[in-house]
């Protein structure tokens, strides 16, 4: 084998590559051989290693006094204040957290990302015409999920730290699991018409990692 690499099996038509977690990982329809999906790796080669090598903007929404965080694609430096008021103030390069206690202010500055990225979100729906529940929460190795049956898309609060045009292309990808589950020809042409550019946007968003 080239590199190493996991498999993963599903109902794909055709196999796919990713780079998760700096490893090779290739989604694989359920019939095909492991000698098949060793030399499609095997075919890869170059572009594994030139992925797993290339370097990538570590994004980090960490609460900690003097951290660099980043939201859509700007880097800001987060100060915690022990204040009698709970707000954020945003002064250039600066995100102050107010508030009076840790615990208080953790509450507010994830209050002031998940109501930064819902407005964000609320704007693209509107531009789509999507009509769906949406909700934020902290992933580790994926930027959303979809619940097609209650009609939810769950993004990664670390979705705000991106540039609207990639929130734009993950919510695009989300949503046209609505109609189909697995990633065949007719997903692709579907999602084509939302995002006309996410070929060239999903490369984009595999330039960013989150810091860890």
């Amino acid at each position: 084998m080239p590199n190493n690499y996991s498999i993963v099996r599903c109902n794909n038509n055709k196999m796919q590559l990713k780079i998760e977690n700096d490893k090779a990982v290739v989604y694989a329809p359920y019939w095909l051989t492991e000698q098949e999906i060793d030399s499609f790796v095997s075919r890869h080669k170059t572009w594994i290693n030139n992925r797993i090598n290339k370097p990538r903007k570590a994004i980090s929404l960490e609460m900690i006094d003097g951290n660099t965080i980043t939201i859509l694609d700007k880097e800001y430096t987060l100060i915690l204040k022990n204040s009698a008021k709970n707000c954020i103030d945003v002064y250039q390069d600066t995100v102050i957290v107010n508030a009076t206690s840790k615990q208080q202010q953790k509450k507010v500055y994830y209050y002031f990302l998940y109501n930064k990225l819902d407005e964000i979100v609320q704007s693209i729906k509107q531009k789509h015409h999507f009509s769906f529940y949406d909700d934020y929460k902290f992933y580790k190795g994926k930027w959303g999920c979809c619940y097609p049956k209650k009609n939810l898309v769950i993004l990664n609060l670390y979705a705000i730290c991106l540039p609207v045009e990639l929130i734009d292309a993950i919510i695009c990808h989300e949503y046209t699991h609505f109609k189909f589950q697995n990633h065949q020809k007719q997903f692709y042409q579907q999602l084509y018409k939302y995002c006309p550019r996410y070929d060239d946007l999903n490369k984009k968003l595999k330039e960013y990692q989150i810091k860890k």
